[in-house]
């Protein structure tokens, strides 16, 4: 009996020491807590910015979570208001909500082909928004939303965005899931062990600097302002075993936990009014908010309470608020304050490098009246801080000087040409479950369709090209109208080999009942799907298709689609 008390004793003692081991590895320092009467008050500071989370998923997508087990985190980590973001395709809105007095506002995140969109703002889409990355831009934007690019500089190659010539409305200069996804395992292992001590500080101590995304978003402020945020792309939800995430068959782990996540990073908004308690009057408030650019993110598990300003102000004492425009050729001067130690570091931005720099609670620098386009952002840092480059506490929206430069021309070609084609028709190519009535006119056509109940239904009306016909093409304009609004495909094919598939290229585009000629220049055609070339080889070309498939239609859609004319625009010179 004694020697086993002894035994017991020592396997206690070594399992106390190899947690205390485990503990001493994994724990980083705490986060810094501000006495805010010990600091300067930030100047101009308001008095209450709401506080929130941008990006996250529940159980209505990929999450663990429900709405009301959500708002409950949000509450306990000190949120106003959470964002969610799930996964889906635009079709249903959900009104927004206050519980537990968070308010909950419902976005979506669009899977296309170049990457994922969070849309806020957006009513419910009249079809399946998804498919090119193009569409889906185009789309939100048309109807009223705001689009923001999730995580753009993912690991996944499938998750980082590909195409930033379009013209997205905002980015996400932090995606903390990715950030986590990106470390070393020996970093995991140490997060892992300090997280159920010091979660919030835990999470952290996986971030660095995320210089990719931040390059990006200067790059795109140079040209139009984008707005940037920091986003928890929070799912709680870790799956282990068979199953999707673990959810059949698995066993899921909410980890890292919401309230958690909540506790890490916050965005902070500065809205135009303060909430009136209704939950759809606030949302639109706070998504003004966003939109214009009235917004800057902390990370609150560095240290808190954060208390941040920054603003413009020109010789005749205007103010110019974060995401707002300095008129041109007025001076004024930017003003920065934040209540936070001497240690401090604030940074001035402009086009991505630093060009002023203080040491404390304030910075003030003069901006000539000839100064730009240019767009200034501020980055706050405490020393020590994890990451290599250190990851920065607070980032702000810019303050943007001088005349916006302009968005680049769409090419311009020659008059288009008569597409020529074999006997000057088109023909139907449906699915078994699909119909479709085809009418040849011209060089257009009309086409009745019906798709199956499958989710894998389409129609198409194709025409068979000689060899050469695209050889010069520099773009395809087509002349059409719909019965309905829709999302319809426009692929150039080339020859199957030996019985494979044939490779196609697609650039969808919009139609309605208002007639309209749409351009889709070569190089925004992408392929339908992986393992085929970037661009397809024109010379080759042996077929063009108008399709309609569930990428933008729900089973079982109907309409009509008039194709009056398609012709070819010859590459500029040719």
């Amino acid at each position: 009996m004694h020697w086993l008390a002894g035994r017991s004793f020592r396997v206690a003692l070594a399992g106390a020491v190899a947690v205390a081991g485990i503990v001493a590895w994994g724990l980083p320092p705490p986060a810094r807590v501000f006495d805010p009467a010990a600091v300067p008050a930030a100047e101009g500071y308001a008095a209450a910015p709401l506080r929130g989370a941008f990006h996250v998923h529940s159980r209505w997508s990929d999450g663990s979570g429900t709405v009301q087990e959500i708002a409950a985190a949000a509450d306990a980590a000190g949120l106003d208001f959470v964002i969610l973001t799930d996964h889906g395709d635009g079709t249903a809105a959900r009104p927004p909500a206050y519980v537990r007095g968070v308010l909950m506002v419902h976005g979506v995140e669009i899977g296309t082909d170049g990457g994922h969109y969070v849309a806020l703002g957006l009513p419910a889409a009249p079809y399946p928004l998804g498919g090119d990355a193009r569409g889906v831009v185009e789309d939100v934007r048309r109807l009223g939303g705001f689009g923001v690019v999730a995580h753009p500089a993912s690991p996944r190659a499938a998750l980082a965005w590909s195409d930033w010539s379009l013209r997205v409305d905002g980015i996400e200069w932090l995606n903390l899931d990715s950030a986590w996804r990106d470390d070393s395992l020996a970093g995991l292992l140490r997060a892992a062990a300090g997280y159920w001590f010091r979660a919030p500080e835990s999470l952290t101590s996986l971030l660095s600097r995320p210089n990719r995304a931040l390059e990006r978003w200067d790059t795109l402020a140079a040209r139009r302002p984008v707005v940037a945020f920091g986003a928890t792309d929070a799912h709680a939800r870790l799956g282990l075993g068979s199953g999707e995430e673990g959810r059949e068959g698995g066993v899921e782990l909410r980890f890292p936990g919401y309230e958690a996540t909540f506790r890490t990073v916050a965005i902070r908004v500065e809205p135009d009014r303060r909430p009136t308690g209704d939950a759809a009057v606030d949302a639109e408030t706070l998504v003004d908010g966003l939109r214009a650019g009235r917004v800057h993110t902390a990370i609150d598990a560095l240290g808190h309470p954060v208390r941040f300003s920054y603003a413009g102000r020109t010789a005749a004492g205007k103010t110019v608020r974060m995401g707002e425009r300095a008129d041109p050729g007025e001076a004024l001067t930017l003003h920065v304050a934040v209540a936070a130690p001497s240690d401090t570091t604030i940074r001035l931005l402009r086009a991505g490098r630093t060009v002023a720099q203080e040491t404390g609670s304030r910075l003030a620098h003069p901006v000539p009246a000839d100064d730009g386009p240019a767009a200034y952002r501020v980055e706050v840092t405490l020393p020590d801080t994890p990451g290599r480059p250190p990851v920065p506490w607070i980032v702000s929206n810019p303050i943007y000087v001088g005349v916006a430069a302009e968005e680049p021309a769409a090419p311009a070609g020659d008059v288009g040409t008569a597409l020529p084609a074999p006997g000057g028709s088109w023909q139907v190519e449906r699915r078994p479950d699909a119909s479709a009535t085809l009418t040849a006119s011209g060089g257009g056509f009309r086409m009745a369709f019906g798709l199956g109940d499958g989710i894998g239904t389409y129609v198409a009306a194709a025409r068979t090209l000689p060899a050469g016909a695209l050889a010069d093409a520099g773009a395809l304009l087509v002349d059409v109208e719909a019965s309905r609004p829709m999302r319809v495909s426009l692929q150039i094919r080339q020859p199957a080999h030996q019985g494979d598939l044939a490779p196609r290229w697609r650039r969808s585009f919009y139609a309605d009942p208002e007639r309209r000629v749409v351009r889709a220049a070569i190089e925004e055609f992408a392929p339908a799907w992986s393992g085929f070339p970037a661009r397809p080889a024109l010379a080759a070309a042996d077929g063009l298709l108008v399709v309609v498939d569930t990428v933008n239609a729900a089973p079982g859609a109907s309409g009509v689609l008039t194709v009056h004319d398609l012709l070819v625009e010859p590459r500029a010179g040719r």
